[in-house]
């Protein structure tokens, strides 16, 4: 019972020291230590008024409600006090620990303050736990508080349960944990290994460790380790750790330390067989943990692989430890381990001393055939020497031993007895192997298991023996140790040996067309026979039946008839030989053909041969029947309207119902259209519209089925016609008496592989002279048509429109007009070549070429065929219209390098440029004409062209005539390097090729656009003939005693680089020598008679290696010199911006005939300084020196003096007088020559100092 509105609660309990100062949970009370508590009660009640009600307070110290850590106590200096008022000052019944407790009166919700003094009873840093008791004095009832006013500082040792590889999991050292003990003993508190205690500082900053045994305490500080290694049985330490800042003392904690590092042994009595598991170490100051477990493992020493209990045997421990040994008798096959206490393992240890169980012939099983009374065999008979094979043996992982025998054994079917009745059960399968075999083992009991199973090694209930197959029987034998011995026993039964035949059937039975595989082989109609060489022949019935059609079968058709129909090949699989003995009709009739228009019975016969002469007879009834599946005719074409029905490769499959099924083929190819397709319905649609079903007996026909699916045979829900592809599409239709006819129609999307033809259009359509891009191709004029070879052809329509010029097109031209206004390429992509076919003018008359000058119409006929023979016949109608656009005058610059070859002028005077083809006319009628330009200009180090420059250029350079004497303005200006990359200025200083476009407009729109070459060029270097009497060879004295360069017979400029090209012919002719000219002789030749100069000022020149020629201009290695010859050097010099000069000297080989270069310098003919017959030219040096007066006697001198002298100058001999003529004539020449070469020199002299000049101009 309670009291009404009364709700007594202790509100609170607080622990202060002798100063005032509340102690907190977390701080640190010293033994002895005196403390005052405060104890509030109160009455909680929400609304109690001023009620008073008596209570008592005491100390509560039960299991359930403690107290620990202090004792209180009262005297005068430390009074009871009850809200301030000294009630007690010594112990007696009404105190805290008194027998009733001190009074108290709740009054209303006032709280009551209950003081009273404590001393601190526990140990440092140990806990501070009170337990209130408020006691209500009418009814007696209670309530609790139990308070910890302190709590404990712990010393916490890092917890059992952690990870030792896994610090960051631990917490925080030093708070979470204090000092690690590792590594952590096992379950039975013993380590193998050396034991660390490491001390983290964080609470405590010092912890010591006190032996049991008496020895010196250790004193850890933060991080410092303490470790153990030596082997013990049981090392005490007593750990504690302190703050000897706060003055704070940890608890205490206790731990033995045991370490055992030593492996125990299994050992072996040879003479008992017997094993003893021992943990007695070899080494006596090493420590002994007891042997704990043995365990059968595999031979890694992991536990065993055949799910047995790791540990085999398990010894009782005390404390943790075990005894030293224990002997464990005899042990089966198998891996061992022994553990000990601590976990120490042994090596693993093989027991291998029994083997599997033995099989052999049971007594009695084998017949003799001298027995008279033999026994009756299970299934086929053990023969004499019919022993059991011999046993595979092997051994398991985890020691233990496991033989397994093979054998196979047959039984043919007799049809009238089949083996075991028919049907081969466990009980018969059991029975089968307790005839064949017999074990024994010296592990006994043996535990035998059997097992009936198909092939694949499944379970059988039954196996049927009145067929061809295999079973497979396995006995499992195994003995008391777990040895065993696998007996498969793969039993079969055979048909006899002649060629078998099975029907052909739909894998699916419901589907009547789905593919067909063969069943099960036909028995014989009659008994096997064996003729004495062992070949076996049989006889099977059989029948096919077919509907009627045209034609006749002969014996080949029989034969493809039966292969329709029935598999029939030999026992092995191989192929079997197939004859048609007769042809039958139903009255027996031998017939040599069977009509197939008309229903009827027929009787064919057959032989099927194996290699080994084993035959099978087929006696095929062969009924015709009259057709019942749907006939269907294809559509009507304009070749043929009145098409006949679809005939099927093969007859109408006959259900075993009756009903018909005929199986039909067809193709269709469509062109691909662009976001087309064709669904399902529409594939009916074009099924229903494009075939004719007409049932045989004019009734009607329904949809049975219709499926599509593409080339692989997956379903699709539709036929995208968008893109090549391949689809099938099956659609039956049945009559009302269920005979079906299914169309396999295969339906080809191809796409239009003739070239496509895209017109070119302004990227920017406001700009019809920017840059432009292919649009989409142009609409075949004409359907797609494919020729036998499957080549595509097509034809496109378009027109042209462009402005008259100057000048004719021819077709190179008219292929050059398509592919400006259009962009031909393959369908990939790829490139595709353009014929002109025709080109007519307005009345349709063919023409050469067009007249460009006069305003007129044209059709060009091109085709455009890719690399697989894909044509589009493109149709151009192409209008020349008055032209609008502006004229163009070039006037050349001053500084414009003119003449790079004398006489060679390019351009001079001022000139119109006319369009590089004709002027463009926009969809807006405004026209627009491109001409090109070139400008060479000479280098000049340090200078450049800016944008500003080139506008002055431009304005000065060309003068613009627009129409009706207009006035033009300036579109765009832009320069660009040789490749067409847009540069700022351009760079005079080097040989350089650049480009700038400039284009104008006139007021009424039209454009023209001038795309200026600008080259920036250098002299080549030049080439100076060699001094006389070099080493030059035979002649290089004629006409080398002048510096004057050679002059090139040709000097070209790349447009693409502005680098500089010239050539320098030459002419040398040498009398016959033993050795040959190669590369390297001749580079040195070469080098001796030329002399070379940069024109540019660093004056850098590589010589290349002279290539040496034929007459015929084919590349040698070497020149012969030993017969008269004509050769080729070609030797290329190259400055340093890659400016070059080649020099080709024709090397003339000849029997004593010795000239110099006919291009040489003064006396080049041979007859000035350093000619005549004379070697002085250091190859063969004679007496004489370079001006021809050498002694003659060398093979490069003079054969005139060799020829016979008689007579006196005018002497009878006429040889005489002709020379004398000959001399005076080569006089005259001479001094002629002379005078027309130094008239050729003056001028060349003249022209190189003019040229010098024009180089040291700055350009403007």
């Amino acid at each position: 019972m309670a009291l009404p509105r009364l709700e007594p609660v202790i509100e609170s309990v607080d622990l202060f020291r002798e100063n005032g100062v509340k102690i907190g949970k977390g701080d640190i009370v010293l033994p002895g230590e005196k403390v005052r508590v405060h104890c509030v009660v109160k009455n909680a009640y929400p609304s109690p008024n001023s009620q008073q009600y008596p209570m008592h307070v005491k100390l509560a110290n039960t299991a359930d409600h403690p107290t620990q850590g202090l004792a209180p106590f009262a005297d005068a200096a430390h009074p009871l006090q009850v809200n301030g008022t000294t009630v007690a000052t010594t112990s007696g019944p009404n105190t805290v620990t008194g027998a009733n407790g001190v009074p108290v009166t709740l009054v209303g919700s006032s709280p009551t303050t209950v003081s009273y003094w404590a001393t601190i009873t526990g140990a440092t840093g140990g806990a501070v736990t009170l337990s209130q008791e408020l006691i209500e004095d009418t009814f007696q009832g209670r309530k609790y508080a139990t308070v910890e006013l302190v709590a404990e500082q712990s010393l916490r040792p890092l917890p059992d349960g952690a990870d030792p590889d896994d610090p960051s999991s631990w917490g925080a050292p030093g708070s979470d944990y204090h000092y690690t003990r590792l590594p952590q003993p096992n379950a039975n508190g013993w380590n193998t290994t050396p034991v660390a205690v490491q001390f983290f500082g964080g609470d405590f900053d010092s912890l010591t460790l006190a032996p049991a045994n008496g020895d010196a305490a250790v004193s850890l500080a933060d991080r410092q380790t303490w470790t153990r290694a030596d082997d013990t049985d049981g090392y005490g330490v007593q750990i504690s750790a302190a703050n000897s800042e706060t003055g704070d003392v940890s608890s205490k904690r206790d731990d033995t330390i045991k370490i055992d590092t030593s492996a125990p042994r299994i050992e072996k009595d040879a003479a008992l067989s017997a094993y003893t598991v021992t943990d007695v170490p070899a080494d006596a100051s090493k420590a002994t943990s007891g042997i704990w477990r043995l365990h059968r493992t595999g031979a890694s020493g992991a536990a065993a692989a055949d799910g047995r209990e790791a540990a085999f045997r398990e010894f009782p421990l005390t404390d943790g430890n075990g005894t030293a040994s224990q002997a464990v008798g005899n042990l089966p096959n198998g891996w061992y381990v022994a553990e000990d206490a601590a976990g120490n393992r042994s090596a693993p240890l093989k027991v291998s001393g029994t083997e599997p169980p033995s099989v052999d012939r049971p007594s009695g099983s084998v017949v003799d055939p001298d027995d008279p009374n033999p026994p009756t065999p299970v299934g086929p008979p053990v023969g004499r020497g019919d022993d059991v094979p011999a046993p595979t043996v092997a051994e398991d992982p985890d020691g233990l031993r496991h033989a397994v025998i093979e054998e196979t054994i047959s039984q043919m079917i007799d049809p009238a007895a089949p083996p075991f009745g028919g049907l081969l059960e466990s009980a018969e399968a059991t029975a089968l192997m307790d005839y064949r075999y017999a074990a024994s083992s010296t592990a006994a009991p043996l535990a035998v298991t059997d097992a009936l199973l198909d092939a694949s090694g499944n379970p059988l209930a039954s196996f049927d023996t009145k067929v061809p197959g295999e079973c497979l029987i396995r006995r499992v034998i195994t003995d008391a140790q777990g040895n065993t011995t696998t007996i498969n026993l793969h039993y079969q039964t055979t048909r006899d040996n002649c060629p078998p035949v099975r029907p052909l059937q739909p894998s699916d039975p419901s589907d009547p067309d789905s593919p067909k595989v063969p069943g099960d082989p036909l028995s014989p109609s009659g008994p096997v026979t064996t003729d004495p060489d062992g070949t076996q022949h049989v006889t099977v019935d059989c029948e096919a039946s077919e509907a009627v059609r045209s034609g006749t079968m002969d014996r080949d058709g029989a034969l493809a008839l039966l292969q329709r129909h029935y598999d029939v090949a030999a026992l092995d699989g191989a192929a079997a030989t197939l004859t048609v003995r007769s042809l039958q009709d139903a009255t027996g009739t031998a017939v040599s053909s069977i009509d197939l228009s008309q229903p009827a019975n027929y009787l064919i016969t057959y032989v099927a041969s194996d290699a080994q002469g084993n035959t099978t007879t087929v006696n095929l009834t062969y009924h015709l029947m009259r057709w019942k599946s749907p006939e269907v005719k294809p559509p009507p074409t304009t070749t043929d309207p009145d098409p006949k029905p679809l005939e099927p490769p093969e007859p109408p499959h006959i259900h075993p119902d009756g009903t018909h099924h005929a199986v039909l083929y067809d193709k269709v190819r469509v062109l691909a259209q662009a976001g087309a397709s064709l669904s399902l319905d529409a594939v009916r649609a074009l099924m229903e519209g494009r075939y004719d079903f007409a049932a045989a007996d004019g009734g009607t026909t329904t949809e049975r089925s219709l499926a599509l699916t593409n080339a692989a045979g997956s379903a699709v829900g539709a036929i995208d016609l968008s893109r090549e592809g391949t689809y099938h599409i099956a659609y039956t239709r049945a009559d009302a008496a269920g005979n079906t006819t299914t169309v396999h129609l295969t339906y080809e999307v191809f796409r239009d592989q003739c070239p496509p033809i895209r017109p070119l259009e302004p990227v920017d359509p406001s700009d019809p002279t920017g840059d432009k891009e292919p649009s989409d191709p142009l609409q075949p004029s004409d359907p797609v048509t494919e020729g036998a070879d499957g080549t595509q052809s097509t034809s496109v329509d378009c027109s042209v429109t462009e402005a008259v010029t100057h000048g004719v097109m021819d077709k190179v031209g008219a292929q050059a007009l398509l592919r400006r206004h259009f962009l031909p390429s393959g369908v990939d992509g790829g490139d595709v070549t353009v014929t002109v076919q025709l080109m007519t003018n307005a009345a349709g008359d063919l023409i050469s070429a067009i007249d460009l000058s006069r305003q007129a119409h044209y059709r060009i006929t091109y085709v455009v065929r890719d690399g697989t023979g894909n044509t589009t016949t493109v149709r151009l109608a192409y209008q020349l219209i008055s032209s609008r656009v502006p004229g163009v005058m070039a006037t050349p610059d001053p500084d414009e390098v003119i003449d790079l070859i004398p006489g060679d002028p390019l351009n001079p005077q001022p000139h119109p440029l006319d369009p590089t083809h004709p002027p463009t006319v926009a969809l807006d009628g405004t026209q627009h004409a491109e001409v090109a330009d070139e400008m060479r200009v000479p280098v000049k180090r340090g200078a450049e062209l800016t944008l500003a420059d080139a506008r002055s250029l431009v304005n000065h350079r060309y003068t613009f005539t627009p129409e009706a004497a207009g006035t033009v303005s300036e579109v765009s200006l832009a320069m660009a390097d040789g490749s067409g990359g847009p540069v700022r200025s351009i760079d005079l200083s080097y040989p350089s090729a650049w480009r700038i476009n400039y284009k104008v407009r006139d007021a009424n729109g039209n454009t023209v656009k001038v795309n200026l070459r600008y080259l920036v060029v250098a002299k080549p270097p030049t080439v100076t003939p060699g001094k006389p009497g070099g080493d030059g060879g035979p002649g290089e004295g004629n006409g080398s005693s002048g510096r004057d360069p050679l002059p090139p017979s040709s000097v070209t400029v790349d447009p693409e680089t502005g680098l500089t090209h010239a050539v320098i012919n030459d002419e040398v002719t040498v009398p016959t020598e033993d050795d040959p000219m190669t590369p390297a002789a001749m580079a040195s030749f070469m080098e001796a008679r030329y002399g070379a100069a940069s024109g540019l000022p660093d004056g850098k020149l590589t010589r290349g290696t002279p290539q040496l020629y034929d007459s015929a201009g084919k590349a040698v290695t070497a020149i012969d010199r030993s017969r008269p010859g004509d050769w080729r050097a070609d030797q290329v010099i190259t400055d340093s911006a890659g400016d070059t000069v080649s020099i080709r000297l024709t090397y003339l080989v000849r029997e004593g005939t010795v000239t110099g270069g006919t291009s040489g310098g003064n006396g080049s003919s041979g007859a000035g300084d350093g000619g005549g017959a004379g070697d002085g030219s250091g190859v063969q040096a004679g007496a004489g020196g370079a001006n021809g007066d050498g002694d003659g006697r060398g093979r490069w001198a003079s054969r005139i003096h060799q020829l016979p002298q008689t007579g006196g100058i005018f002497g009878p001999c006429p040889v005489h007088i002709l020379f004398v003529l000959i001399m005076l004539l080569s006089a005259a020449y001479t001094l002629a020559r002379l005078r027309q070469e130094a008239a050729h020199r003056a001028e060349r002299r003249r022209r190189n100092a003019e040229w010098e000049e024009f180089y040291r101009e700055a350009v403007r």
